[in-house]
């Protein structure tokens, strides 16, 4: 699905400027001085999607976040600066803290897609009540789970939440677009409700109390 553009985001990164806590110069870069090498300090105001090199999506890369966040865990981590200065000691403790929240808000979809939801419209999506049409496909479909009595029925109402998933994601992704925040708000309310009941039902799957027919 398409990456929802940030661009504000992405040219806070380019634009800011730092300065050297060390040689006091004036550095537009990230991870260490252009001038004497001293680590510097991550802005704070750096989200998770430009930290971790991933597109700001409802649906994240799982591939690139863990292979970025492994790279970064790993050039910032504070063993590797036993040799340096307490000041680059105490900002790779910063870094390593940083990256972990980052890392830990990105690979949980409810997490991430409500973050990409604050950062595209300023507001947080649990400020905004559930629509009622949201609840009442919820509580159907939450009924129709109820009266699940063998496997196959199982595995087509799942492939039939996937169906609603995918349907979700995309008119999620055409809010963003039109920027129609309760459009948005809507069909990503959706997309959690159904993503829990998804797991919830793939976990029913191993209950042996099932039968086996149709």
């Amino acid at each position: 699905m398409a990456a929802v553009n940030l661009s504000m985001s992405n040219q806070s990164k380019a634009a800011t400027r730092i300065i050297c806590w060390n040689c006091q110069e004036i550095v537009c870069q990230f991870g260490n001085c252009s001038s004497c090498h001293k680590l510097l300090p991550q802005p704070q105001e750096i989200d998770p999607f430009t930290l971790l090199g991933v597109e700001p999506s409802i649906d994240v890369d799982f591939e690139t976040l863990e292979k970025n966040y492994l790279k970064l865990i790993h050039q910032f981590h504070p063993d590797q600066f036993i040799t340096k200065s307490q000041t680059e000691k105490t900002i790779a403790q910063s870094y390593s803290a940083q990256i972990n929240n980052a890392y830990k808000a990105l690979k949980c979809p409810f997490s991430s897609s409500k973050l990409l939801f604050s950062m595209v419209f300023g507001q947080a999506l649990d400020d905004i009540p559930d629509p009622a049409p949201v609840l009442l496909e919820i509580f159907e479909l939450n009924e129709k789970r109820m009266y699940l009595t063998s496997i196959i029925q199982a595995q087509n109402f799942v492939h039939e939440i996937e169906t609603k998933i995918d349907t979700a994601v995309g008119e999620y992704d055409a809010a963003i677009t039109q920027k129609d925040q309760l459009k948005a708000a809507h069909f990503l309310k959706t997309f959690l409700y159904l993503f829990k009941l998804h797991q919830d039902v793939q976990q029913n799957l191993l209950n042996p109390s099932f039968d086996q027919a149709t």
